[in-house]
């Protein structure tokens, strides 16, 4: 099969749009289903790349695309999105090919702006009486909306699962039941993940989909079109329901396999009278905004945020475990309106590609070697987090050239011993069951890691351990959306997390910090638990300054901190802040 890469793209409006791309040739575009992403088309995508260019997007609000403006946006606002992204990835001809909601998107893409649309595929075309199509509306999309107790998950699960149970998945009855293998766990976990992305807003696309008179619109048309389903979908019954269709209108019986389906796709499609696809355009970064793309490396991509102006030397900062390069978007941003900075999702977290299991930290720092290279760096400074920090200390240590200066915020120093206690119960692992209780498992880890220290002493030491370190600010983000945002992150790495975390906590730093060579800032803030950790860390370093500043919650502590990172990374005299150590 052919290989998929993932990508972004940036309309003019500023609007971030992820989608994959396979292959070479004329290009087919192919927009997915509800509740689902570009992910779900993974298998079909690269069985028709062999022959063509496929570009896969993530409609807006659904996997990493960001939503619309409109709160509740009409097929045609899809439509016009479309045509937005085409232009923008510069293909102003193409075939498309639509699934169940990307099929109506596809049919007002190609009543709107039928000139440049070669081609058209419509694959399980939902067309609903108007019975039906008042049911969908009123109970097909049930809120979500995040809860501090995680039981909107549980709805989520139970509805994505009865998905495939019964059709449609409210009506709970003997007659809807599907014949059907129910997905593995892993399967309905990836959905799940994919459901997460879009959640609270899914239900914007679905009920558009469900106002909009599909079958109408496809009497309009005058250009080839396939009607197309898969056998197991519900969907397929509807295909009879496609009548008085014009003579440029070709409705298939179902198809029973991943390869019939191509066989079909690739009859109808001809190789030529499409110009080939252009290369995918470059992000840019820019003052004030993050910027997402993916950088090649020997593991596969992993996911870089970038901000910040042109000149000055490039900033890396990474991140702590278990969270994503999500969690420094404002110290980015901040930090970028001098330079350029970039960060990244530690491969085996967030949206990264993972390393070998076993991996050590001098290993994953090999991994984002190669996405320095890939961007031409040949010298920038560093800023680590915690489990981050060891990244940093590392790339010091093995790029003494690149590396010019170091900020070790919460140096990780744990013993031998306590790191190998730690780690016994620190790292559950994480497989998914079809019940969903793996999700249960997960959402208490993330949320007891704010309420305990270690997150697994559930006792009153355990607690005062932990409050030693909270601020009132982080306190009071313990709320339904704020745990959502960080446990949707979690889950999208969730069966990997361990191998950097597990690499993060055995970090031999007492060995390595000493080779460090370039000035090192050591700090933490107020509240952090690695705190302690500073004044043997300033006994290991070689040259340094050290210092606390104030928790990083309220916003008006960011510009503080930023001010500090910049007068070291200047070579200026330290503010005073909260002390030195």
């Amino acid at each position: 099969m052919t290989p998929i890469a993932r990508a972004y793209a940036v309309t003019p409006a500023g609007r971030r749009v992820h989608y994959r791309r396979a292959g070479s040739g004329p290009p087919l575009v192919m927009l997915h289903a509800s509740r689902g992403s570009s992910w779900g088309l993974e298998p079909l995508i690269a069985a028709l790349a062999e022959r063509r260019c496929v570009i896969a997007l993530d409609s807006p609000g659904a996997g990493e695309s960001e939503p619309l403006a409109e709160d509740q946006p009409a097929i045609a606002d899809y439509a016009a999105a479309l045509g937005e992204t085409l232009d923008c990835l510069g293909l102003p001809h193409i075939d498309l090919y639509g699934t169940h909601t990307g099929a109506k998107i596809a049919i007002e893409f190609a009543r709107k702006q039928p000139e440049r649309v070669r081609r058209l595929v419509l694959d399980g075309l939902a067309i609903y009486t108007a019975d039906e199509q008042a049911e969908m509306a009123t109970h097909y999309t049930p809120s979500l909306a995040p809860e501090p107790d995680a039981t909107h998950w549980v709805r989520a699960w139970a509805m994505l699962r009865n998905m495939h149970i019964f059709w449609p998945w409210f009506r709970r009855d003997r007659r809807s039941r599907i014949i059907a293998d129910l997905p593995s766990p892993e399967a309905l976990h990836g959905m799940f993940v994919d459901l997460l992305r879009a959640v609270p807003g899914y239900w914007r696309a679905y009920q558009a989909a469900f106002a909009y008179d599909g079958l109408a619109a496809l009497r309009t048309l005058d250009l080839p079109v396939l009607l197309t389903a898969s056998l197991g979908d519900p969907i397929a019954a509807h295909l009879a329901r496609a009548t008085d269709l014009p003579a440029t209108c070709t409705v298939t019986a179902p198809t029973e396999s991943l390869e019939s389906k191509v066989a079909a796709i690739d009859a109808f499609l001809p190789l030529d009278g499409l110009g080939a696809a252009p290369p995918p355009p470059p992000v840019r970064s820019a003052v004030g905004v993050v910027r997402r793309d993916y950088v090649d490396t020997r593991v596969g991509q992993i996911l870089m945020r970038r901000s910040g102006a042109d000149g000055g030397r490039p900033l890396l900062l990474f991140h702590g475990s278990p969270g994503t390069s999500r969690s420094l978007e404002p110290l980015l941003v901040e930090m970028g309106r001098d330079r350029p900075t970039f960060t990244f999702d530690t491969p085996g977290l967030g949206d990264s590609a993972p390393p070998p299991k076993g991996s050590e930290i001098w290993d994953i720092a090999a991994i984002i070697g190669d996405a320095i290279d890939a961007l031409g760096l040949d010298e920038f400074d560093i800023y680590g987090a915690r489990t981050g920090s060891c990244l940093g200390i590392e790339l010091a240590i093995a790029r003494p050239q690149q590396v010019r200066r170091l900020i070790v915020d919460g140096p990780v120093l744990f013993t031998p011993e306590y790191a190998q206690w730690l780690i016994r119960s620190y790292l559950p692992e994480i497989v998914p069951h079809d019940s969903g209780a793996h999700l249960l498992l997960t959402w208490n880890f993330r949320r007891d890691q704010a309420l305990f220290w270690p997150w697994f002493e559930h006792t009153k030491e355990g607690v005062l351990g932990r409050l030693a370190f909270t601020s009132d600010y982080e306190a009071a983000g313990l709320t339904g959306e704020s745990l959502h945002r960080g446990f949707s992150d979690f889950m999208k790495s969730a069966l990997t997390y361990h191998i950097p975390y597990r690499a993060g906590i055995t970090y031999p730093a007492r060995d390595r910090l000493p080779l460090v060579t370039q000035p090192v800032l050591l700090c933490t803030n107020e509240h952090d638990v690695f705190r302690p950790g500073l004044p043997e860390a300033r006994q290991l370093t070689r040259n340094h300054e050290a210092r606390i500043y104030p928790d990083p919650g309220p916003p008006e502590a960011l510009s503080t901190t930023a001010d500090l990172f910049r007068r070291f990374l200047a070579d200026e005299p330290l503010p005073p802040l909260l002390g030195e150590v």
